[in-house]
């Protein structure tokens, strides 16, 4: 069988029969159609791209699982620490009002006693009696109040730990959903917030100096040039009970971002993760989420939705749905 395969292959004793030659053809022919084509290595490398991009995304949302789960367990751990500092602080607020209670008792005791006393003691010695017991329970009533202070400045440093984990989960949540990465967007949230503060100071700094200004009645084209300055400034902050009934407005606007800063924060209501809209000639624009508050501004990343018309505007108005 060998040596008849060999001799099909190099051709030798074709020659001796047809038969010899049909069954060389028939085997070139064999081989030639079983070969795999250049398609079917092509199906196959597509196939495999595909598995190994399934098994890629796989393991990213495996990974944010992990990340989700982990800062649930840190914010969870947080609340614990917080509410375990507020039962303490709450017990240390009882011991103290016990303490006050305790001590004008005892004192109302002591003069009591004094005066029972100075007819046998004399006056004197009534006296520095009650001022070293006085001064014992002063000493206490001061180590029980530091005690109390610590406990309230360990709470603080806690509760700010919460809120930020809090805004950390939820830029990272937006992040997810705007496809963005984490970082980036913490980054460029944190610098345009900055630039947002500095302008809002630098529009209060005018404005003061403006009506410095004013009230002494001198420069007149020096206020009038501080002014124009004022005007051309990204904001201003206004301060009268007028400004604070009109609506909120849109201060800046960063596409790349996809951010809006806000003429408004805390004094305006305002609280971190409520959703806000964008209204433009009684139209709404844009949904918003605010991320970042501070005093008199905030930040808010955009929502868009099936029924938003487009990018906000600086000067659109800002309102709470």
């Amino acid at each position: 069988m060998a040596r008849d395969v060999y001799r099909l292959r190099t051709g030798r004793g074709l020659r001796r029969s047809t038969g010899a030659k049909i069954l060389f053809i028939g085997i070139l022919w064999v081989a030639v159609t079983h070969t795999p084509s250049k398609a079917v290595e092509e199906e196959k490398f597509q196939d495999s791209t595909h598995t190994f991009a399934e098994g890629f995304i796989d393991a990213l949302m495996a990974q944010w699982a992990s990340l989700e789960r982990s800062l649930q367990t840190t914010i969870t751990g947080l609340r614990a620490k917080i509410a375990a500092l507020e039962g303490t602080n709450a017990s240390l607020q009882e011991q103290l009002l016990e303490m006050e209670i305790r001590l004008q008792r005892e004192v109302g005791e002591k003069l009591t006693f004094q005066r029972e006393l100075q007819d046998c003691k004399g006056e004197a010695s009534v006296a520095s009696t009650l001022k070293e017991e006085n001064g014992r329970l002063q000493a206490r009533l001061e180590e029980v109040t530091a005690s109390l202070n610590r406990s309230n400045r360990l709470a603080e440093r806690y509760r700010e730990q919460f809120r930020e984990a809090e805004l950390r989960r939820q830029t990272l949540a937006l992040a997810v959903e705007f496809g963005r990465g984490v970082d980036e967007i913490q980054s460029q949230l944190i610098t345009a917030l900055e630039l947002l503060d500095q302008e809002r100071q630098r529009s209060e700094r005018l404005g003061g100096l403006l009506a410095q200004i004013d009230r002494t009645s001198t420069g007149p084209e020096l206020a009038q040039e501080i002014e124009l300055a004022l005007s051309r400034a990204p904001f201003r902050m206004q301060q009268s009970e007028a400004a604070d009934a009109s609506p909120m407005r849109v201060l800046s606007f960063s596409p790349e971002l996809g951010l809006i800063g806000i003429q408004g924060g805390r004094d305006r209501g305002l609280v971190l993760g409520a959703l806000i809209t964008v209204e433009r000639d009684g139209r709404t624009i844009v949904g918003a989420r605010i991320v970042d508050l501070r005093e008199h501004v905030a930040g808010a990343l955009l929502e868009p939705t099936e029924g938003s018309e487009g990018e906000p505007r600086v000067g659109d108005t800002v309102r709470i749905p």
